[in-house]
Formats: C-alpha cells, sequence, structure tokens
C-alpha cells in the first residue's frame, strides 16, 4: 500500500532554502472561508506549493493542540517571511498560549518566536481576533500589546456604528498599504455571529481604512476597518482586519483599476498587502477568478422599481438559497432554496416580503449560496 505524507515546507528543488516565502495559517478550515482565501491567492498569481504553503487547523474550535504551535517549532518556520492568518468568526482557540486550559498548542510563543528572528509580516483576520486573543490572558495581551497595538472597546462594533451589518469600509488616503481599493464592503449579516471586533489604534499602529456612516460618509467613527503597526525592534510589519477575510465584498461600484481587470476588490486588497512585505506571486493564474467554478450573480435594473431580475450562472447542479435582507440584517425573502441545474437562471423580485407586504424604499441585500459558495450583492429599491 502506498502512503501520502505532506510536511512542511514545501521544498522545490535540491537548492537549500528554496522554498515558498509565504504560509496561510486556516485557524477555521472547513467552516467557511476557504474558497475565498483560495480563490483570491489564485486571483493575483500565487499557487500552493510553489508561492505559498498552507496549515490546516483540523477541529479549530476543539481546543485539543491543533495549531501551528502544536505541530512546529519557530525555527522550521525561519523559512517563511510573511504569515496569513484567519480565525472566521471563532472567538475562543486561537493563537493559545500551551495553558492546556484554553488550548494545549503553545501557538502565541512560537509566533513570537518567529517574529523575533526579524524582518516578518503577518496579515491577522477574524472577526473576534482581538476578543480571543486578550480572553487568552496575559499571553495574549502581550501579543496584541505589541504587534497589532490596538485597544478594544467593544467586541461588537455594530452598536457604534448606527447598528450597520454590512457597512462601507473606506481605506484612508494616502495610508501607503491598501492602495488599489477605495472602499469595500465589510460584509456581517448573520447577527449574533458576524459581530467585529470594535478597535481603536494606539502607540504606533495606524488606522489604514475606517467604518463609514450609513450615507457613505467617512469622518463619524474612531474605529479602524483595518490597521498598519510597525515593531522597529524586530523590523515586524503586521496588518490587522477586525472582521474575517471571506467577509470583504466588492462595493457596488467596484470597478478594477486599470491593469487589474478580472481581479475582485478582495483578491486586490490581499495583493496590495502582500506587495507592500515584499512578496510577489509568480506562478497562478494572474486576474482570473476561476471563472468555470465560480458562481456569478448580478441583478438588473439597479436601482429598481417595482421589480429586478436576478441572474445567477451556476457552475454545477446543487442546492441554492437565494434570500433577500434588509440593511438591519433581517429577512425579508426568500426567493429559492431547492436545487437547480448548472447554467444561467432569471429570478425576479417584486420587491414584496415573505408575507406578501410591499417592501419599502431603501437599501437590500441578496445573498446566494451554493456548492459552498456564497456571494452578497446589493441593491436599492426606489418609489
Amino acid at each position: 500500500m502506498d502512503y501520502i505524507v505532506r510536511a512542511l515546507p514545501t521544498m522545490n528543488s535540491a537548492t537549500p532554502g528554496d522554498q515558498p516565502k509565504v504560509i496561510f495559517w486556516n485557524d477555521f478550515v472547513g467552516r467557511g472561508g476557504d474558497n475565498e482565501w483560495l480563490f483570491a491567492l489564485n486571483n493575483i498569481g500565487y499557487q500552493m506549493g510553489v508561492d505559498y504553503d498552507m496549515y490546516a487547523t483540523n477541529g479549530p474550535s476543539s481546543g485539543v493542540g491543533n495549531g501551528l504551535g502544536g505541530r512546529a517549532q519557530s525555527q522550521q518556520l525561519a523559512g517563511y517571511s510573511t504569515l496569513l492568518y484567519t480565525s472566521g468568526d471563532l472567538s475562543v482557540n486561537l493563537l493559545a498560549n500551551g495553558d492546556f486550559n484554553n488550548d494545549p498548542s503553545n501557538d502565541i510563543q512560537v509566533v513570537s518566536n518567529w517574529f523575533l528572528q526579524g524582518g516578518k509580516h503577518a496579515l491577522f483576520t477574524g472577526d473576534d481576533f482581538v476578543r480571543g486573543m486578550l480572553d487568552a490572558g496575559s499571553d495574549g495581551i502581550g501579543f496584541v500589546n505589541t504587534y497589532l497595538s490596538v485597544n478594544l472597546p467593544s467586541n461588537n462594533v455594530g452598536p457604534l456604528i448606527a447598528n450597520q451589518t454590512a457597512p462601507t469600509v473606506k481605506a484612508s488616503p494616502g495610508n501607503g498599504v491598501i492602495v488599489n481599493v477605495d472602499e469595500w464592503i465589510a460584509y456581517g449579516g448573520c447577527l449574533g455571529i458576524n459581530t467585529f471586533d470594535a478597535v481603536e489604534t494606539v502607540g504606533s499602529s495606524v488606522r489604514i481604512a475606517e467604518f463609514a456612516d450609513p450615507n457613505g460618509n467617512v469622518g463619524a467613527y474612531s474605529y479602524a476597518a483595518a490597521i498598519s503597526n510597525y515593531n522597529t525592534v524586530q523590523d515586524a510589519t503586521v496588518v490587522y482586519l477586525p472582521y474575517d477575510f471571506m467577509f470583504i465584498y466588492n462595493a457596488p461600484s467596484w470597478t478594477p483599476p486599470t491593469g487589474f481587470e478580472g481581479y475582485s476588490a478582495r483578491a486586490l486588497i490581499l495583493k496590495d498587502i502582500l506587495d507592500g512585505f515584499g512578496e510577489s506571486g509568480t506562478s497562478g493564474n494572474v486576474g482570473s477568478d476561476l471563472p468555470a467554478n465560480v458562481l456569478s450573480v448580478s441583478n438588473f435594473p439597479n436601482p429598481f422599481n417595482p421589480s429586478t431580475t436576478i441572474k445567477l450562472n451556476l457552475p454545477k447542479a446543487d442546492m441554492v438559497s437565494l434570500k433577500v435582507f434588509n440593511v438591519r440584517g433581517e429577512l425579508v425573502r426568500t426567493l429559492v432554496d431547492s436545487r437547480m441545474e448548472a447554467g444561467e437562471h432569471s429570478i425576479i423580485w417584486d420587491g414584496k416580503t415573505n408575507t406578501g407586504n410591499q417592501s419599502a424604499s431603501g437599501v437590500y441585500f441578496y445573498e446566494t449560496r451554493t456548492n459552498g459558495q456564497v456571494k452578497i450583492n446589493k441593491m436599492a429599491l426606489v418609489k
């Protein structure tokens, strides 16, 4: 019987040190968001095993020591210059401190020692990442203070930004990190699950994006929608998003900049961050979002009155859920909840609710789920 054993780092040739420089740690594997990360990496030209390696935490919510700190030492990670980390919407068993109460893998020590090697970079994303780290006690607090340099006034930014569940995020002018995307949506439409941390910069950290108010204006809130922090002692650069990477969606007005046709906002944000870290993908299908395998959704007209047609292009036959939500995240109408064949489909929404009442004028979101993929689109009903 043949066995296949895969170990990290991936070695591409007999040349010593010839390995990927980026490691993607999926601390939320199997719970959503996997495709969003992999599609974005492919979109910007990163190929697994060549440009990046992936470490997946099996049973990420179980706290049984499957984190990177339970399986590796910092010396084994020395060849990686950049860490991409996602914790999804988990708030426990994130980077653990090895106390055997929360999680026996000492992730914090391993990652901290990796930073101590100098010249390392990291992107941390997760709905409750800071909250989860602070709950880990003194080790987690020290890690946040050293590498993120933020305060946590609240673990739910929603009520602090006018109860927006899908706020527009705008990049700070001249921030020097996210340079090719002016705005995007941070989708938190699942109330009680998607509670983004409310963080404020302190010390050396810099706010590089902010939450706009319901009218799209900046300057209303002090909370950061993205931060960058540089630790001069360890020459360590960290970018942090207080929502998970999979919840970044194109703004309704999204048009890729010239030269980046075919990129999603999510992919281009990742490219900007990696470029800032000095990384470059050389092997992937640049500018392609795997169109043969990816769900495509749009509606026309938009804005509309009294009805709009939502077009779905399904890559394969599967169960499909298509639901309309208001800006408070409340379900307005279920349009589809059944199996559909591959190909293009047109679904009309007449502006009515599940109870047959006419919806009020305003902004609505329609969420499409199929085959492990999720698309969130925005539309406006005007009267």
